[in-house]
């Protein structure tokens, strides 16, 4: 199989989890609109913020798709890996 091919079954088996793409991505770009707007610190985004857009598009797949578990996996992750940056103290968590 091709990249293109992989890449066209892997659309495929996500529309199930993930749901239709264009609602997805439309309620994602909502979620970070907001979360951009809600920080009090309007410069850079911060490495921690990268996390947080990943935990974002991960609830709009839960919201657009099916609840699995591997959504929940993932933003659990990426929390732990959000906190650990502010531990870290690459970024003040705002």
């Amino acid at each position: 199989m091709t990249i293109l091919e992989d890449a066209a079954q892997a659309i495929l088996d996500r529309d199930g989890t993930h749901g239709d793409y264009d609602k997805n991505q439309s309620l994602t770009a909502l979620f970070l609109t907001a979360y951009l707007a809600a920080r009090p610190d309007q410069s850079h985004v911060k490495p921690h913020d990268v996390c947080m857009f990943n935990i974002l598009q991960k609830i709009s797949r839960v919201r657009c798709g099916t609840p699995d578990r591997d959504h929940f996996v993932d933003i659990a992750g990426w929390a732990e890996l959000a906190n650990r940056l502010i531990r870290k103290g690459e970024d003040d968590g705002n």
